[in-house]
């Protein structure tokens, strides 16, 4: 499960600074660490109303920030917000009849922006990663270029900017 190791690294970077260098996992062992959280995901495969739930996303960050002994608490800034957020967007673009590029686009940028406070870049992915199988999609993959390219285009999703465009119809198959 090495298909997430340039995020891993990217998260192995975050990592270094909650913790004393001695106790910081490298990226290869949060690969082997996540292994077993991503399995039960891939195992349960919940709905995509479920999955895209304040509830589960909390639940699915924190059993991941378990796992990899993170001293940070995984939470929401606000789920109120993202509820609405994702009312909004199965309203304007219903998830099965709107392209993935987009609807992911979305989805990954408002989780990893605004949203999560631990481990955004890995959950935010992951989830990303599981609604798309939901939706028939292929499981996505991220080179270390894409990693760079990736996080360029999130700076822009974000506050205050939250323009995504740079991702739209080019996600995910830009980052492989």
């Amino acid at each position: 499960m090495r298909d997430v190791l340039p995020i891993a690294y990217f998260e192995h970077l975050q990592t270094a600074n909650w913790h004393a260098p001695e106790v910081t996992v490298s990226a290869h062992e949060i690969c082997d660490r996540i292994a077993p959280v991503r399995q039960r995901l891939e195992n349960q495969m919940p709905d995509t109303e479920t999955l895209m739930s304040a509830e589960f996303i909390l639940g699915f960050c924190s059993d991941l920030a378990s796992t990899l002994d993170n001293c940070n608490q995984a939470g929401f800034r606000n789920s109120e917000a993202w509820q609405s957020f994702m009312s909004e967007l199965t309203i304007e673009f219903s998830l099965r009849e709107t392209p993935f590029s987009e609807n992911g686009t979305y989805i990954l940028s408002q989780l990893f922006s605004s949203h999560l406070t631990t481990l955004r870049l890995l959950t935010s992915w992951l989830l990303v990663d599981a609604l798309g199988r939901t939706l028939n999609e292929q499981k996505l993959s991220i080179s270390q270029q894409g990693l760079g390219l990736l996080l360029t285009h999130l700076s822009n999703g974000g506050s205050p900017i939250y323009d995504v465009e740079d991702m739209r119809g080019k996600f995910p198959d830009c980052y492989q």
